[in-house]
Parts: structure tokens; sequence; C-alpha cells
């Protein structure tokens, strides 16, 4: 995202809508469809899915959660959507301050280190700026990889684990720390493996379907008395993977395969204005519903 070109900005929505769109609506559809035919519907289930459907679910679902989670789909099973929600926010707004609106000031990694204290302080998208503030880092001083040494490597590990311990104290305004402190341990020169592609490519569809992992689990162990034993633990866990995998190679890797032969400005164009009508759609139903 840093390097984009302003003219670039079609192709970086394009890869960005399809590389997204495409896995997070299927895993909406799964957990909204599966809702359906357990017969749950009423108005806060069609306010919930709306929410998720807009890319708004952070903004209006999450708050929601500990009062509503039986009136959700699935009961709150797609609760873990709002960080992709998140991230679609930040997206989609962040290359255009990076390029045509800021200029070079957009790249500056002064910028990005006050927009870091700032979410920090604020609470909201922190993790993901913090991100970006690593990155401008980075490009400021040409640095692609991070060659980190054994003790720049221990100081990132102290860091992440000190935060992880403060956690348990102040979630919120640590996450980012601990984040950034793994993030930048493990940024190391070295040669690709099929498998670290793999796993690396299988992530997001795991991120997004592992709750089917438990379902199976339940569907299969709750007959014969097993539902809460340490096998649904390790079967659940085993099921997401295979999923996951699943997902990925019929899906991902598809997209990634063919998405060029489809590619045009216009297109790009257009996906970017179908980001912003969703989410104004979605904020506009939010204001909506919380004002009523």
């Amino acid at each position: 995202m840093l390097k984009t070109p302003t003219a670039g900005l079609p192709r970086f929505y394009f890869n960005r809508a399809t590389r997204i769109w495409i896995p997070y609506f299927l895993a909406v559809a799964a957990v909204l469809l599966l809702s359906l035919l357990r017969k749950e519907f009423s108005a806060k289930w069609l306010e919930i899915a709306a929410y998720q459907l807009t890319f708004v679910y952070n903004l209006f679902g999450t708050p929601q959660l500990e009062q509503f989670r039986n009136a959700m789909p699935l009961q709150g099973t797609g609760h873990h959507f709002w960080s992709i929600n998140a991230e679609e926010q930040f997206y989609l707004l962040a290359p255009l301050l990076l390029t045509p609106l800021l200029g070079r000031w957009g790249r500056h990694p002064v910028l990005w280190l006050a927009l870091a204290v700032l979410t920090w302080y604020l609470n909201f998208y922190q993790s993901i700026v913090f991100g970006v503030a690593a990155a401008a880092l980075c490009q400021h001083w040409g640095i692609e990889r991070l060659s980190l040494t054994i003790r720049t490597f221990a100081a990132c590990c102290a860091v992440a684990a000190l935060s992880a311990i403060v956690l348990g104290y102040s979630y919120n305004h640590w996450v980012a720390f601990m984040g950034i402190g793994v993030v930048l341990a493990f940024s190391t020169q070295g040669p690709e493996h099929r498998i670290g592609q793999f796993l690396g490519g299988m992530s997001y569809p795991l991120y997004l379907n592992h709750w089917m992992g438990a379902f199976v689990a339940n569907g299969l162990l709750t007959p014969w008395g097993l539902r809460e034993s340490i096998a649904k633990t390790v079967l659940a866990t085993a099921a997401a993977l295979v999923i996951g995998a699943l997902a990925y190679v019929l899906v991902d890797r598809n997209i990634a395969r063919y998405r060029n032969r489809y590619y045009t400005d216009n297109l790009g164009m257009g996906l970017l204005a179908a980001s912003f009508a969703l989410m104004s759609i979605g904020l506009t139903l939010g204001w909506y519903w919380q004002h009523p």
C-alpha cells in the first residue's frame, strides 16, 4: 500500500476487493444460511446481518453482543468478523490519505507515528496503524525486510511478552504493542518455503471459517455424549484446519490465479465506489437503528 502510486489505486482496490470480499461474503453467507436453517430470524437478526454485509459490524454490532447474543445469527458466531470490518474501513480510506490527498507527506513516518499515538490513545484502529507506521519507517530507511540481530530479535520478543502480560490488565491499549512486537520479531530475511506459503495463504480462510470446526465436532460427538470432552477440542481444531485448507485451495488460490483476466481500471474504480456505497448504507442503517 505504501508503494502504490495514485495511478495504481484502481488496481489496489480491485485486488483488495477480490482477495477479501469473495471469501468474506461466502463466510457470512454460510453463517446466515445455517442460521436460517435453524429457523433463527428476528428484527435483531436482520440488523446484525446488515452490519456484517456492509462492513460496519465492529461499529454497531460488537457493542450489542453481550445483550443480544441469542438473537444474533448462530448466537453471535460471526462476531469475529468485526476485525475484518475494521480493516476494510481502514484500507478504504488510508490509500487516499497516502497518495492523492497528502502527496509525499502521506507516506512520511512522522505522520504515521503521530497517528499511531493518536489511535492508541483513542483505542481505534491502533493495531493496523502500528503496522503501517512500522512499514513507513522501514520504507523511509530503505529496508525491504528486517534483518534482525539476536539483540534486536530479543528486544522485539520482550516487547511482545511484556505486552502480553499487561494485556490481562488493559487489553485494548496493549494488544497493538504485542502484535507489532511479534511481527517485527519474525519479519526477517529468508528463503520462501512451500509449506510456509500454504500456511500463510490459508490463514485468512481459516480466520473466516474456523467456527465450522466446532459445528462439525458438535454434530459428530453430541450423540455419543462427548460434546464437553477433550475429543471435541481435538476434532474441532482438526476440522477447522481442514476446512481452512480446502477453502484456500478452492476459493482463495483460484481468485489469485484468475483475477487478472477480469481487471480493468473502470472495474477497480467501480469497486472503490461500491465500497463507499456499502459502508454508507451500513452507517446510515446503524445510525437509524441506534437512534430510532
